[in-house]
């Protein structure tokens, strides 16, 4: 699985760099992979099927800790993986809710293939 994201990383750098009209202040550097999914526990973990969008007064968001990646957490809950970037959170007061609460804010569902993207960004 490594192999295949590198190749992706690779592929995508080859089509950036293969781009004419560079300015002159950017430099086409050589690729480096470097993969990072050892070491922010991502080995293992179900791809995630959405994202948070926006947190909402009275909304809550639950689910068991799977991983941290930067300022993402993603949540295993009953409709799959869910990320929450907590830059979303700036704020936001955190509270326990009394009971299982899932998720009642809005998702934006992933709809491409999982690890599949149309560019670099």
């Amino acid at each position: 699985m490594a192999a295949a994201r590198a190749a992706g990383v690779e592929a995508l750098h080859g089509r950036a760099v293969g781009l004419a009209d560079w300015p002159e202040s950017l430099v086409r550097e050589p690729c480096q992979v470097v993969d990072h999914v050892e070491v922010f526990g991502l080995a293992g973990l179900l791809s995630a099927v959405g994202e948070v969008r926006e947190l909402v007064a009275g909304g809550s968001v639950g689910g068991e800790l799977g991983a941290a990646a930067g300022p993402d957490l993603h949540l295993a809950t009953g409709r799959g993986v869910v990320v929450l970037d907590t830059r979303l959170m700036t704020g936001w007061e955190v509270v326990p809710v009394a009971g299982e609460s899932g998720f009642t804010v809005p998702v934006r569902e992933f709809k491409e293939a999982a690890g599949v993207r149309g560019g670099l960004f």
